[in-house]
């Protein structure tokens, strides 16, 4: 597994904090409350029932996602293939696709579902739209995985991912905002010293001159 490096005793308190919050979490049912209102919207494509989440094609087809929501029992270590739960995001019905987050002990993924056919892909964090809807960028991270940046241009059928960073050690991003089709703006935060640098401002940039479609600008480069 990938380690982020941070100082030690960050890495403790941080990994602490987060196995005791993942731990109470999983042991308790998931409040569907803002799901429900997400699988009303599908007029039916989607239905809950108990862990249970299915999905119906426009061709016929279906598929299930099941929870595992006993992240171990009392007296067992944590066991993370037992602690996923499957939630609808969004349903977007412009792009015939479902979103679904998929949340582990540790960290959270997301796919996206073709409307159509049930196709799916995954993408590493929330998808965030540019303004022409012509493409979204994800931000995926973990406290025990480096930093991926992805860039996803979308066709009538499915996401093609067009960029993708190198896994980022030493720098967390966080999404701020499309400040056009062609600028993305992140702001990060380092470890390399003992105290965190937060809030820090950086940039995806898209050329078309260059082998790389985009340019991560600030706060990493690669080793």
């Amino acid at each position: 597994m990938r380690t982020l490096h941070r100082p030690l005793a960050s890495i403790i308190a941080a990994t602490a904090m987060l196995f005791a919050a993942a731990i109470a979490a999983c042991a308790q049912r998931p409040d569907y409350t803002a799901e429900s209102a997400v699988i009303a919207a599908t007029d039916g494509q989607v239905q809950r029932n108990g862990p249970m989440l299915l999905f119906h094609s426009a061709d016929g087809t279906s598929q299930t996602l099941i929870d595992q929501e006993t992240c171990g029992a009392d007296g067992e270590s944590a066991d993370e293939n037992r602690c996923e739960r499957h939630a609808l995001f969004a349903y977007l019905p412009d792009r015939h696709a479902f979103i679904v987050k998929t949340s582990y002990l540790e960290g959270a993924s997301f796919s996206w579902i073709n409307q159509r056919n049930g196709q799916s892909v995954r993408v590493e964090g929330e998808p965030h739209f540019s303004p022409d809807g012509h493409r979204f960028v994800t931000v995926e991270a973990s406290n025990e995985r480096p930093y991926v940046i992805q860039v996803w241009r979308l066709t009538d059928a499915m996401p093609i991912l067009e960029w993708e960073s190198p896994p980022i050690e030493f720098v967390g991003y966080e999404f701020t905002g499309w400040n056009s089709n062609d600028e993305v703006e992140l702001k990060y935060t380092t470890w390399n010293d003992s105290k965190p640098q937060a809030d820090l401002p950086a940039r995806l940039v898209y050329s078309n001159t260059s082998d790389q479609p985009w340019a991560l600008q600030g706060g990493w480069t690669p080793r």
